[in-house]
């Protein structure tokens, strides 16, 4: 029972989407100007371009220049971060490196216990140096979203040429023409 309810539901949502779908699909955004002369409309047009045309290329300039600004704090961002972690892996090396030059030898236990918690010391406050230091970098801005443009204007269309009548016979009958009596 279920197995047919979920039938008869996936093929009404199908039935409608078919008689849905083609007119949404169809409809026309951007109806051509139907009043006037086709060459008041033909202006009409060239000046709706011009205007596309201009806000496209204003569009497109600022979306560059914050795609250039974001890239250059994502930059800057990346290079903050290498310092840190650079400074942090320096400071991680001397501990080791200290931790070993204490160990060498036959150190007594108290005396590698010191170097083990003076190791440890040192690298908890590395990684809180780091912590501080990666919550202090500016947050990154939103990357920016290309710009949605306008549906280009729809030029205008040619009135139809008037039909021309249709020519008769080529040879034309020859008409009786009207006597002249007297």
């Amino acid at each position: 029972m279920k197995l047919r309810t979920k039938k008869s539901i996936i093929a009404t949502v199908i039935g409608a989407a078919m008689i849905i779908g083609p007119t949404a699909a169809f409809a026309d955004t951007t109806p051509a100007p139907t009043t006037g002369t086709y060459q008041a409309q033909l202006d009409a047009f060239k000046v709706a371009l011009a205007k596309w045309e201009a806000d496209r290329v204003a569009a497109d300039t600022a979306f560059k220049a914050a795609m250039i600004t974001f890239q250059t704090a994502l930059k800057a961002q990346a290079t903050a971060r290498k310092t840190i972690n650079d400074t942090f892996k320096t400071a991680l090396e001397t501990a080791r490196s200290t931790y070993q030059t204490a160990i060498a030898g036959t150190p007594t236990t108290g005396v590698k216990a010191a170097a083990l918690a003076a190791r440890q010391a040192a690298v908890a406050a590395a990684t809180a140096t780091r912590d501080a230091a990666i919550k202090a970098l500016p947050a990154l801005p939103t990357k920016p979203v290309r710009p949605v443009l306008a549906p280009r204007p729809i030029r205008p269309e040619r009135p139809a040429a008037p039909e021309k009548a249709p020519k008769g016979p080529k040879d034309k009958a020859v008409l009786p023409t009207p006597s002249k009596s007297a």
